[in-house]
């Protein structure tokens, strides 16, 4: 069975420590981390090109469109969603 989509080549971060490996998500849930040989088959791979992952991670404190009282501008506050976190 393949999953929907997997990212390989990460750093993945977790509680006790880095390491290199890959993560298998399906219907919207990880159901694999580990070492990117024994990660399933899958419709959609990510080559995440050595940068960090942290699964499960969700920023709840994300500003859109913020508007700036002093200048009379709206920033585009985004960049947590923009980063991949």
């Amino acid at each position: 069975m393949a999953v929907d989509v997997v990212i390989k080549n990460c750093n993945i971060v977790s509680p006790e420590n880095i390491t290199k490996g890959g993560v298998a998500v399906h219907d919207g849930k990880i159901v694999a981390v580990g070492d990117d040989l024994y990660l399933p088959e899958a419709t959609k791979t990510i080559d995440a090109k050595g940068n960090y992952l942290i699964p499960g991670v969700i920023d709840v404190h994300v500003h859109y469109g913020v508007y700036h009282h002093y200048t009379e501008e709206v920033f585009d506050m985004s960049a947590a969603a923009f980063g991949g976190t």
